[in-house]
């Protein structure tokens, strides 16, 4: 009985969900610097710094999906460059 208590509660509701937001974000992080390693090896430190800058698992995705079909190590460098810590939500 006391276990459903507290699944049930919004304090425990409120880091579940604050931890599967963290998994999302560390995932996404680690796909798009996997996919500039393989693709643009020489951008990957840029990749590791400017993963690091957005707490938004949305914008890290659409920026791995863009990269990911990049045509120039150019482009890539500029799609890695459009990461800024504004692009966090609050």
């Amino acid at each position: 009985m006391t276990g459903h208590f507290l699944r049930d509660s919004p304090v425990y509701q409120e880091i579940l969900e604050e931890g599967k937001k963290e998994g999302a974000l560390r995932a996404q992080r680690q796909t798009l610097r996997a996919i500039v390693l393989e693709r643009f090896y020489s951008l990957y430190p840029l990749a590791k710094k400017q993963a690091e800058l957005s707490d938004d698992p949305e914008i890290l995705r659409w920026v791995t999906v863009k990269i990911s079909v990049a045509p120039t190590e150019q482009d890539a460098e500029r799609l890695l460059l459009t990461i800024s810590k504004s692009d966090q939500k609050n």
